[in-house]
């Protein structure tokens, strides 16, 4: 059974060693650190340093027992993660910016039948893991960014990218949605 509970640093949701934390982080911004490691503790930066300078505030986590999903607000965003670990961000309006891609059944409800979850973590030599994540893409959506890179196109929507340095190649793992936000 999946534990979701309010931290003193953020919403913590728990299930089967894996831990999601998801933390305000500057303005209109979210964090969210998983791992299958030890415990979160306070001092883990997560290589993004901590930043004070959030509008939202710890004490507006809503956990929704009945629906068995929770919730976190900082300024413009709001991203709720349900019971089975599906994670959703909503603008200020509640329109959809960014869910994660699970199996989806004929009738639309969500599941992962094959058990092919929305957010992958495979060990890897040395305690490490390598990280795999899935979104549901928008028909209209455009997807920039990346750094320099020597691809023809522009929209990088349903392509699966390197993430290493090359002599002629600098890679930034960020990329910007033309449906307002971006994803680092």
């Amino acid at each position: 059974m999946a534990v979701m509970k309010k931290m003193a640093n953020g919403l913590y949701w728990e299930h089967a060693a894996e831990q999601v934390l998801i933390q305000l982080w500057g303005k209109d911004s979210l964090r969210f650190p998983v791992t299958k490691n030890s415990p979160f503790t306070p001092d883990q930066d997560w290589a993004l340093a901590y930043s004070k300078e959030h509008t939202g505030s710890y004490d507006q986590i809503k956990l929704g027992e009945e629906a068995n999903s929770c919730a976190i607000s900082n300024g413009n965003i709001t991203a709720a993660i349900n019971r089975f670990s599906w994670l959703t961000i909503r603008n200020q309006a509640g329109k959809t910016l960014l869910e994660e891609r699970w199996q989806v059944k004929p009738g639309g409800e969500k599941t992962s039948p094959l058990g092919i979850p929305g957010r992958e973590l495979k060990p890897i030599i040395g305690g490490d893991y390598q990280a795999t994540l899935r979104f549901e893409a928008f028909d209209d959506e455009k997807i920039y960014g990346m750094g320099q890179r020597q691809e023809k196109q522009l929209n990088y929507k349903g392509c699966i990218l390197e993430l290493a340095q090359r002599n002629t190649r600098a890679t930034v793992p960020f990329v910007l949605s033309n449906r307002g936000y971006g994803f680092l």
